[in-house]
């Protein structure tokens, strides 16, 4: 009994010992894409220090109101014209704007050990019922310890040509945009420092 205690507490050690930079990236995204998968707002706090000042939050969430309800996009719309932070309570009641379905989707597609592997990773584009195409990109730098998981939509697929009618005119206006969530590693933490959006 006595050696197998031994060897439990040396093969914890160096298993804890043998965690690398990348293996506390890997585990900490996928614990993000799952909790954020779950609805689980508990645990994606963790990836936030409240207040959040970067008022692109706002926008993020404006443009993806999955249940199109205006006084939601009302309030919304309010918080992003001030310019308000993101407090912990304001994440928790918006939280399904700022994750929303098609995100989710997106995000889920990825798989999470190629971003290690490749340093850039790209979903498969999702085509939504309206039409719009969307995708998830993620981008790791390992020397400077960020991560970019960004979220594009584009009304034409990609890859698809515009197109046009007998007088070289555009059928449909190309339309689209980013959002890309950049997180840095902070004292053994994966934490968003920052949103830049575009489109």
């Amino acid at each position: 009994m006595k050696h197998i205690l031994i060897l439990f507490l040396l093969f914890t050690t160096l298993r804890t010992y043998a965690q690398t930079p990348d293996s506390i990236w890997l585990k900490q995204l996928r614990t993000l894409r799952d909790a954020i998968y779950q609805r689980d707002k508990e645990t994606v706090k963790q990836f936030f220090d409240f207040p959040f000042s970067v008022s692109n939050v706002w926008y993020l969430a404006q443009e993806n109101n999955d249940a199109n309800d205006s006084l939601t996009q009302k309030a919304i719309n309010q918080l992003a014209s001030n310019a308000t932070p993101l407090t912990e309570k304001l994440f928790m009641l918006y939280f399904d704007q700022i994750f929303h379905k098609k995100f989710v989707t997106v995000f889920l597609k990825i798989k999470t050990k190629e971003v290690f592997e490749k340093k850039f990773v790209e979903s498969p584009e999702y085509q939504g019922s309206n039409k719009w195409y969307y995708k998830c990109t993620i981008s790791f730098r390992r020397a400077e310890q960020r991560m970019w998981i960004s979220y594009e939509s584009n009304n034409i697929a990609n890859g698809e040509e515009p197109k046009y009618d007998k007088d070289g005119e555009l059928l449909e206006t190309p339309l689209g945009g980013s959002e890309s969530l950049e997180f840095k590693m902070i004292d053994g933490q994966m934490k968003l420092v920052s949103i830049s959006n575009a489109g």
